[in-house]
């Protein structure tokens, strides 16, 4: 009996750690994947696994789409780190995103996970630990935004509250700043041209495809 119970939380742990998490939707230039050691050139519709760490060099940029419908869209020179996913509407307790953006800028637009489970999404930047209330955020390693909803930014013990069109400065020295309204010139400082290209029907084809539905 104990050994079918060991193979069996074994077999969950691979499941979990190789399973097929998201796709790359859309790209631009030259993005890659860290994956067991390897480095992979991203092609469109490329698989995304957990512990993924996904990298961008000059005028590249990258969009993921999860299967809870999570978007991740980062910039040039960035990277992003799956440091956690699960996702599986029979097991919504057990659903969770952990995600650290340590180099860059990046945007999050939230899906199920943070409806269902909200403090199981986690997002981290080299100065900042975020909780997305809300559904989206946009950011890079000093600025935090809660374009919709609220947004929890904490680093260095101290939490910041940001209501929708909020943004704070946060430092790996300082204290984060209090919360003060976004302005263009922060919009464009965080701008990711790529949604600009992005076409509706096919992101809307991306979500309805089973395996972004956790079927």
């Amino acid at each position: 009996m104990k050994i079918k119970v060991i193979l069996l939380f074994y077999t969950i742990f691979l499941t979990s750690l190789y399973a097929n998490i998201g796709k790359v939707s859309f790209f631009v230039g030259d993005v890659s994947v860290s994956r067991d050691e390897h480095e992979i050139h991203v092609t469109q519709d490329m698989i995304i696994y957990p512990q993924d760490t996904i990298t961008t060099i000059d005028n590249s940029k990258v969009q993921i789409i999860f299967r809870d419908n999570t978007v991740v869209t980062i910039g040039e020179n960035s990277a992003l780190s799956i440091i956690d996913y699960f996702y599986d509407k029979s097991r919504k307790k057990d659903s969770k995103i952990n995600l650290s953006f340590f180099k860059g800028k990046f945007k999050v637009k939230t899906g199920a996970i943070a409806n269902i489970n909200e403090e199981n999404f986690k997002v981290c930047t080299k100065s900042a630990n975020i909780e997305i209330k809300g559904t989206q955020i946009i950011g890079n390693q000093d600025i935090i935004v809660s374009s919709k909803g609220v947004t929890s930014v904490s680093a260095l013990e101290k939490t910041i509250i940001l209501n929708a069109n909020e943004f704070t400065r946060t430092s790996s020295i300082q204290l984060p700043t209090k919360a003060q309204e976004t302005t263009p010139e922060i919009l464009d400082l965080l701008k990711i041209d790529i949604d600009s290209n992005i076409d509706p029907i096919k992101e809307k084809i991306y979500k309805e495809k089973n395996f972004l539905l956790g079927r």
